[in-house]
């Protein structure tokens, strides 16, 4: 029992003079950065970066090093990091003795939103500098708070449109509760927000079934009936044309 006591006190006082040793070193080199960072390390490398990503990512790291390990502020540079457009988050930690490790995990634009946004794939917004790379996308538009929701239903529209062959150019959720599908060919369907996907499901079931005339002068499809959908015909002389086609 005595021995365990003596074994004890001795290791409580050696980590209490490694303690010491720690503050004293902490302290001395918040004086004379004993410690100063020399290497940054970036996942994904650098070299994976754009030439836009990497100029403007450099002068941050730049700025830490030469700063000493232990009083760099990692928050701050966190921080500096996550402004960044193109980063969605960011884990800046230390590696002893004298580099500092910075993982990156980068947006991933999916569709355009709105006029100067991406949506990335978890649907949240963000605005980048230069939209030209992006243009390809498909356009949604909306409130942002409906961002993931449009996202969502973007992915359930086209599974649907698919077995037709059509494919979306752009999707808008009206603040009046409607659907504006815009397809690459021209073609507009319009369904309501409560009975979206069941309705859209109807219309590419009858589509086959209506002829082929009615079809060929179609400029859209209003599907916000119970019953079926009325077919748009493509405006001759400022006057827009409809007839009904059944559901069943």
């Amino acid at each position: 029992m005595a021995k365990r006591r003596v074994w004890f006190k001795n290791a409580l006082l050696g980590l209490l003079l490694l303690g010491l040793v720690m503050a004293a070193l902490y302290f001395w080199d918040k004086q004379k950065t004993l410690f100063p960072l020399k290497h940054t390390e970036v996942v994904p490398a650098v070299s994976q970066l754009t030439t836009a990503q990497r100029q403007q990512l450099m002068p941050i790291l730049k700025r830490a090093l030469g700063q000493s390990f232990w009083q760099v502020d990692l928050l701050q540079l966190q921080s500096d990091l996550t402004r960044l457009e193109w980063v969605r988050s960011v884990v800046v930690t230390r590696q002893w003795p004298d580099t500092l490790q910075v993982k990156l995990h980068l947006q991933t634009p999916v569709a355009r939103w709105n006029r100067n946004g991406l949506i990335n794939d978890a649907g949240q917004v963000y605005y980048p500098l230069n939209l030209q790379p992006y243009l390809d996308l498909v356009q949604l538009q909306g409130q942002d708070k409906d961002a993931a929701e449009v996202l969502k239903h973007l992915v359930q529209f086209q599974q649907c449109l698919n077995a037709l062959g059509m494919q979306i150019q752009s999707l808008q959720l009206k603040e009046s509760g409607v659907w504006d599908i815009h397809l690459v060919n021209g073609q507009t369907l319009v369904v309501d927000r409560a009975h979206a996907l069941s309705r859209l499901q109807r219309f590419v079931q009858a589509y086959p079934k209506v002829e082929k005339s009615s079809l060929k002068v179609a400029q859209g499809f209003d599907l916000r009936y119970s019953n079926g959908f009325i077919i748009q015909k493509k405006a001759m002389k400022d006057q827009t044309e409809g007839s009904k086609a059944d559901g069943n």
